[in-house]
């Protein structure tokens, strides 16, 4: 392995960025991690506000997870502090509750005699007469000629309004693979029944998180990072990114409480959204890759956290909401993933998260006018009592970024804006913002050791690592 006399610098302390640098510190190279919130984690950190420690939303490993190599890779780093807990989320459908992940019987139960027999026909009816579809295949289209239009319209069709805010016919078949099932009815009675014969009291679903918030996993790895004689600074503004005549980048700079740092650079990972890493180049670009750019967009998401009246629904850590009538897609209680979150000394508080575009509403009014939207929601959905609470905490985040929107064409656009980007053959984006993903936090994880080791086997300039861009597009998401 080559020891380089100047620092790789990766933009952006979220897990797949911290990895990647704690990798790299661990083999002896010098490392730089700059990132601009206060703390490490991205969305996968913990923040203290008011007195309350809470994470951005409903975070959590799932067991399968811990297997192989990235389970003793996980284990080394936070394995001391991970514990074991029962999975006892729920989903809100037509009315009722139901457990979640949900069971075949559980849909049929809440969804109802009368809706069940019109998804089953209308599948029917499009195995038999499939329909013609005259736009390119899209989100509406590929679902409809799995599951029917019936059931595409009780179920697909809000969801992707609700999160999306688009027409359904506007997002790519990409976003389907990734999010939503779409077993037919055949197939989903049979993975039914062999769930059933299979469960014994071990299958019970759990999950597994780190005592004192999800954010332990970063502080680990910042940690680790520097015990190794690397460097994390938060708080930070990226002001320029700088390339040298032999199509390389050489320095990045930055301001630190005013003080503007210069690093000189053997390569860059940049963990940051593609828009923002070109906007900090000093080089032009086509006018093509202008708007490429410009149609790479992302979902927000505002988190109202709030010290509630009680619960209806005790026990239950996290509760689902595909329907479009409610604003928030999860609610979750801190308190139930861990008992130092939350409200300290006891009470409840619940997160709710809240996807929306950065112009809208929800992101825009205080605190206090989107609890008074909200509230006759949980009220009337069963989350909360109906009853006068005293005052009590209530504050917010905003997160730009989370979810990128898949449009149609989004697969051209983000070719067309990476490889420009890529142009500086020791510049990399990584990670799900950099490389335009929804993914998990294992997900983000792995993404962080292949490139570190890519790295540390070929050098700052990595032409293989283009290779595997669409890979990482095709994974799964885990609720």
């Amino acid at each position: 392995m080559v020891l380089y006399d100047k620092p790789i610098v990766v933009l952006g302390a979220g897990l797949c960025g911290l990895t990647a640098a704690r990798e790299l510190a661990r083999a002896g190279l010098k490392v730089v991690v700059l990132e601009a919130e206060q703390g490490v984690g991205g969305l996968a950190r913990t923040v203290h506000r008011e007195g309350h420690r809470v994470d951005l939303g409903s975070h959590r490993l799932h067991p399968a997870v811990f297997q192989g190599e990235l389970g003793a890779w996980l284990d080394e780093i936070c394995g001391d502090i991970l514990m074991t807990r029962p999975r006892k989320g729920r989903l809100r459908l037509n009315g009722s509750y139901i457990a979640y992940p949900p069971s075949l019987l559980g849909l049929l139960g809440a969804l109802g005699f009368q809706n069940t027999c019109k998804c089953f026909k209308g599948w029917v009816r499009q195995k038999a007469y499939p329909e013609n579809f005259d736009l390119p295949p899209n989100y509406e289209s590929y679902i409809v000629s799995r599951v029917g239009r019936e059931a595409y319209r009780i179920f697909y069709r809000p969801y992707a309004l609700k999160v999306w805010r688009i027409d359904p016919t506007l997002l790519s078949i990409d976003e389907v693979k990734k999010r939503v099932i779409t077993s037919n009815p055949v197939a989903a009675a049979g993975d039914a029944l062999k769930r059933l014969v299979k469960r014994g009291a071990e299958d019970e679903p759990s999950y597994l998180y780190p005592k004192g918030g999800i954010g332990m996993i970063a502080q680990r790895l910042a940690e680790d990072i520097k015990s190794y004689g690397g460097r994390v600074e938060t708080g930070v503004r990226l002001c320029r990114v700088g390339t040298s005549s032999s199509g390389l980048v050489d320095t990045v700079i930055y301001d630190k409480n005013g003080s503007l740092e210069k690093v000189p650079v053997s390569a860059v990972a940049g963990t940051i959204p593609l828009p923002v890493l070109r906007s900090l180049l000093d080089e032009p670009c086509p006018d093509e890759v202008s708007t490429a750019l410009e149609q790479l967009s992302w979902r927000s998401l505002r988190l109202l956290y709030w010290q509630t009246p009680g619960l209806c629904q005790e026990e239950c850590e996290t509760l689902y909401f595909p329907e479009i009538e409610y604003p928030f897609g999860r609610v979750s209680v801190p308190r139930l993933f861990d008992l130092n979150m939350g409200v300290p000394g006891g009470g409840e508080l619940i997160s709710l998260e809240l996807p929306c575009g950065d112009n809208e509403e929800i992101w825009r009014i205080s605190d206090t006018e989107l609890l008074d939207l909200m509230r006759p929601l949980l009220e009337e959905s069963e989350v909360i009592q109906k009853k006068k609470s005293a005052e009590a905490s209530i504050f917010s985040e905003r997160v730009r970024y989370v979810y990128p929107l898949l449009g149609v064409n989004w697969r051209k656009d983000f070719a067309t804006s990476y490889f420009w980007v890529r142009r500086f053959a020791n510049l990399y984006p990584i990670g799900r913002q950099g490389l335009f993903l929804h993914n998990n936090m294992d997900q983000s994880i792995t993404l962080g050791l292949k490139w570190a080791r890519g790295f540390l086997r070929n050098g700052p300039v990595n032409p293989a690592w283009d290779d595997t861009i669409w890979s990482w597009a095709e994974t799964k998401i885990r609720d």
